[in-house]
């Protein structure tokens, strides 16, 4: 087991999904499905189960099930879809995977499943050989070793433990593939060993001409937990989940605008621990949509990244003691970031969140410096070419020493909102637009482009409001300074959402900061 890994969820984070888990149930009544276990079950391999699968029971109209019955390890490799082992070495030509995703698309919905959501099998290879694959069905030599590999539409592994030892590859994922609507409920993703991944814990792939078919990369996470600790440590060299993006030159290719082919990712009710980049999503001309719910994000690195085009949203969530090592404070890191890519940067939505703590090694000494002094912030804006609006409202941020930072040394235009926030205890500013390396200072003495309003804010103990306000003349954030108390400032990481957090007891009026009593409603877990 991960040496971090607490068991399967905590608290009210977990109620919705078990309600969700007995209508899975009953919809999938009428499926095909076939058993594994150690004993009692039809196989003693999960690989074994999905091979059974004949052509006709995948495309017979009724969904396709693997249930695994205990909660044992499996030491093997997982394959979902007709990938072709080792495509490279066995000579594989041109559409080599032509057949595999002509199937995909006329299979039946297929779930991989543990039957226990309180005892989940684990999927860990250890002492099996490695065999790669890949998705680009013109390309054999590019693939991939994993712990778990897929390709197809409509896909679900649910109630299952996905870890990554590292052993049958020194570039081994724990998850890589490409799918079109593919969910994951309770599933752990970990390490497990003393050896990093790949280039990432999770990636999703970008083969362009299979995502205009179908294999679209739109994912949804509910209820799941990437644990990136390494020798019980934060991780410091690589991605927990990552997205390169599509090229333009593989759109050409395949005479596919990649406009039409967005990526739709939303996480909800998961949680982000020890990461060096918890997510990065990556995108260029294309139109990215992510999204956040309900999340916990903690002791990372880099938090929430997006670049590109597209929507970058996070609601709800809260996001703890990141960037908590010492020196952290120097590299361009943030609890949420968007970073600038070929002349594009995402349109920015935090609403109803916690941002405590992060920065906390640094924090101290960070008292009497300036923004020119440092580069992290709980929310780093990257600018580039476009100018995607930035709207921060209903937050509360507490003891982070730069709660925002816009950051271009090109000075670029960027325009954002930040209304009905509270701000507690940044020590160096609430807002400011310079950066060591990326200052839009270094462009001018008064920076105009960046437009930001701001209302019925409240502000308790701060070094500075807006750092060289007089330097920026349209930085305009409003509200009154007040004394703010709250019903519970302890983040418990086994249950963080529980009292809730940081609920304004008195100073601030009603509406204004975060609130995460309530909740999210049902239907925003039926994204697909």
């Amino acid at each position: 087991m991960p040496k971090t890994q607490t068991k399967e969820g905590y608290g009210n984070m977990r109620k919705v999904y078990f309600g969700l888990l007995g209508f899975a149930v009953v919809l999938s009544a009428n499926a095909t499905t076939k058993t594994v276990g150690k004993s009692g079950a039809e196989f003693t391999s999960i690989q074994a189960a999905i091979n059974s699968f004949t052509e006709a029971e995948v495309t017979d109209g009724q969904p396709d099930v693997v249930e695994i019955i205990d909660g044992e390890t499996y030491d093997e490799q997982v394959v979902i879809g007709k990938l072709i082992a080792d495509p490279a070495g066995t000579g594989q030509g041109e559409g080599y995977l032509d057949a595999a995703i002509n199937l995909a698309k006329r299979s039946d919905p297929f779930t991989l499943r543990g039957r226990d959501p309180n005892n989940r099998p684990k999927i860990n290879p250890v002492n099996v050989e490695g065999m790669p694959y890949g998705v680009f069905t013109n390309d054999p030599g590019d693939n991939f070793v994993a712990t778990l590999s897929y390709l197809g539409i409509n896909l679900t592994v649910e109630n299952i433990e996905i870890l990554q030892a590292s052993v049958i590859a020194d570039d081994q994922y724990g998850l890589n593939g490409q799918a079109g609507n593919m969910v994951f409920r309770n599933v752990l993703f970990a390490l497990e060993g003393d050896k990093q991944p790949g280039e990432a814990l999770i990636n999703f792939n970008n083969a362009i001409d299979i995502a205009g078919q179908g294999f679209d990369n739109s994912y949804t996470f509910e209820n799941c937990t990437f644990d990136a600790t390494f020798n019980g440590e934060r991780n410091a060299a690589v991605d927990t989940i990552y997205f390169h993006g599509y090229s333009q030159g593989d759109a050409d290719a395949a005479g596919i605008d990649p406009a039409n082919v967005p990526v739709n990712v939303k996480f909800i009710n998961s949680r982000f621990i020890n990461s060096d980049t918890a997510v990065y999503i990556r995108g260029r001309a294309q139109a990215n949509n992510v999204t956040f719910q309900n999340c916990y994000i903690t002791k990372s690195n880099h938090g929430l990244r997006a670049s590109g085009k597209g929507t970058f949203v996070v609601e709800n969530c809260i996001f703890h003691d990141n960037m908590n090592l010492p020196d952290d404070i120097d590299r361009d890191l943030g609890a949420v970031e968007t970073v600038g890519r070929e002349g594009f940067t995402p349109e920015l939505t935090i609403r109803n969140s916690l941002f405590v703590d992060n920065m906390s090694a640094d924090a101290a000494s960070m008292a009497g410096t300036g923004g020119w002094d440092s580069r992290a912030a709980a929310v780093r804006i990257q600018n580039d070419g476009t100018n995607p609006k930035v709207t921060i409202e209903n937050c509360t941020f507490v003891n982070n020493p730069i709660a925002i930072r816009f950051a271009d040394s090109s000075a670029r235009p960027r325009e954002g909102s930040v209304n009905n926030n509270i701000f507690q205890n940044s020590n160096v500013a609430v807002l400011t637009a310079s950066d060591f390396q990326q200052s839009y200072f270094a462009a001018a003495d008064i920076i105009d482009v960046l437009v930001v309003t701001g209302t019925n804010n409240v502000f308790d103990g701060n070094a500075v409001v807006v750092e060289d306000n007089d330097k920026l003349p349209n930085v305009n954030l409003q509200g009154t300074e007040a004394s703010v108390t709250f019903t519970n400032t302890t983040i418990n990481p086994a249950d963080p959402f529980a009292g809730p957090p940081y609920r304004v007891a008195s100073g601030a009026p009603a509406g204004v900061g975060a609130d995460l009593s309530g909740g999210t409603p049902v239907p925003d877990f039926m994204l697909y």
